[in-house]
């Protein structure tokens, strides 16, 4: 081996944390698609996702808002000492909020930690709080849920995973430079609507008869209307409830 290689090489042995911290993105973004097929699907209830939230994920339902840290490691297990000091922040970060609805803190880990059997992640919404769970392959497991719920190849499903990974990194990036009372959160519809045009696109007989037909549509209250003349009367459509335009303005 010449020095030039010798040196490269250790060289990029001495450089991996940006790609190690690379990973680690790719997981929590991937973890959040998991979550919000999953409310797709009915398998968890609905409500709105928020990437890059107050913390790496949180999940606001009805009743309760969830706060996730996600943490990846390939090869070794998390110990208990690492998870517990995960827990304990955002435990703190949670109950620093004060408010009329519930935080519930926990932790999703790539792996077990030693000697342990985590909560699946599907336990995530039950009411007993294990407050850590462990997803190994989220988006594995988000493309078997859809080929299931519309009898579709896998190679159609990973073009809706990673269609709704784009969905889930551009909000992250929203969140850097919003303000809290105009976070970027994507609701159940919305990941509802990119599942349905993907599928459209790519394998219309994935699709009800009467969406494709064009007899239904999904609600789209994501996407505002710019209306100055709304209150001399127009037919209202989602958008000018996303555009504020039907609610009392202060």
């Amino acid at each position: 081996m010449d020095e030039n290689m010798h040196g490269a090489i250790e060289h990029w042995k001495s450089s991996r944390s940006g790609a190690w911290a690379g990973r680690g993105f790719h997981y929590q973004h991937l973890v959040s698609v998991f979550i919000l097929v999953r409310q797709w699907a009915g398998l968890a209830p609905s409500g709105f996702l928020v990437p890059e939230g107050l913390d790496d994920c949180v999940v606001e339902i009805a009743d309760r808002n969830i706060w996730l840290q996600i943490k990846s490691r390939k090869d070794n297990a998390f110990s208990d000492t690492e998870v517990q000091k995960f827990l304990n922040a955002i435990r703190a970060n949670a109950a620093a909020i004060k408010g009329g609805r519930e935080n519930r803190a926990g932790v999703v880990i790539e792996n077990h930690r030693t000697g342990r059997v985590e909560a699946d992640i599907d336990q995530m919404f039950a009411d007993e709080w294990p407050s850590v769970f462990v997803c190994v392959e989220p988006g594995e497991e988000a493309v078997k849920i859809i080929s299931k719920q519309v009898d579709t190849a896998e190679v159609i499903s990973e073009g809706v995973v990673n269609d709704l990974y784009r969905l889930v990194a551009e909000a992250s990036q929203e969140n850097a430079s919003l303000p809290y009372d105009q976070r970027r959160r994507i609701s159940t519809t919305e990941a509802e609507r990119r599942i349905l045009q993907r599928l459209e696109a790519e394998d219309p007989t994935a699709i009800d008869r009467a969406l494709a037909s064009g007899a239904l549509e999904p609600v789209d209250f994501t996407s505002t209307v710019s209306e100055p003349a709304f209150y001399q009367g127009v037919k209202v459509v989602p958008g000018h409830v996303s555009a504020g335009l039907v609610l009392d303005r202060p």
